[in-house]
């Protein structure tokens, strides 16, 4: 799965937010991940007023940050952030600017 929002805060605009980018265990390593990426982002590449496209992941998903440069995302900053755990995780905030 995987989906993309807009925000309309000032300091957001232009910028396309992918987030929820999940495929289970058996389908991982086959190129599906890199498949749902590509076409999130031709979707929103279309929008005139885009500037970027951004997310967040977690540092410890090596597979999911290698993906993302790849596709020229670059990490931007570190946050915090409390995921399905209920843990506090440091994520990169990744940015592929337009």
């Amino acid at each position: 799965m995987i989906g993309a929002y807009f925000n309309k805060e000032i300091n957001e605009k232009g910028i396309a937010n992918i987030w929820g980018v999940y495929l289970n265990k058996e389908y991982r390593g086959m190129g599906i991940g890199r498949g749902l990426m590509e076409k999130i982002v031709e979707k929103v590449n279309v929008i005139p007023e885009l500037k970027s496209n951004k997310l967040m992941v977690n540092q410890t998903q090596e597979s999911a940050v290698k993906l993302y440069e790849k596709l020229d995302f670059k990490v931007v900053s570190i946050e915090k952030a409390v995921l399905g755990d209920g843990k506090e995780h440091d994520e990169y905030v990744m940015e592929r600017m337009l």
